[in-house]
């Protein structure tokens, strides 16, 4: 399998918007009360930021999207969706996101909560998208800005640090 590139993040947060929109949309056809009880407390402990680490805010976000993932309980949607991940973790990309970015992660988790609580799989799965796609244009942002950086400072090929 060739390595994965920056230049691969376009399509990879495309294969992440549609395995992570699909599996919400299962999961809010297939959510029981537990379930439901289980993500609200992922969501309430995410929204204890800034008193907890950010690795501990980490985990709690893979734990609500593994559980989600897991409510969907289809292996190849599940399958697809984890390679997608291993290939995006695998570039490492230095991206913090900042306080108020944090507060929209928490309010677009809410919402793929609230779809797949109301039943509602198309309401899950726009809001499963709408939150890759705001990851993704804060990871973009911050990768361009890092190749303007580059370009100041007078890189050789400042553009390879994203490769679009």
């Amino acid at each position: 399998m060739p390595e994965t590139k920056p230049g691969d993040l376009p399509s990879l947060f495309n294969a992440r918007c549609y395995a992570e929109g699909a599996l919400a949309a299962l999961a809010a056809t297939r959510a029981k009360p537990e379930h439901i009880a289980g993500l609200d407390r992922v969501c309430t402990q995410m929204e204890r930021w800034p008193e907890i680490s950010r690795g501990e805010l980490n985990k709690l976000n893979t734990a609500f999207h593994d559980a989600i993932r897991d409510i969907a309980a289809n292996r190849y949607l599940a399958g697809f969706r984890d390679q997608v991940m291993f290939h995006h973790w695998q570039l490492r990309m230095p991206v913090m996101f900042t306080d108020a970015q944090i507060v929209v992660s928490h309010q677009e988790h809410r919402a793929i909560l609230a779809g797949i609580k109301a039943g509602d799989p198309d309401a899950a799965e726009r809001a499963a998208r709408a939150h890759v796609n705001t990851t993704r244009a804060i990871v973009i942002e911050v990768l361009e800005s890092m190749a303007a950086s580059r370009a100041a400072a007078g890189a050789q090929d400042p553009s390879s640090i994203l490769n679009l």
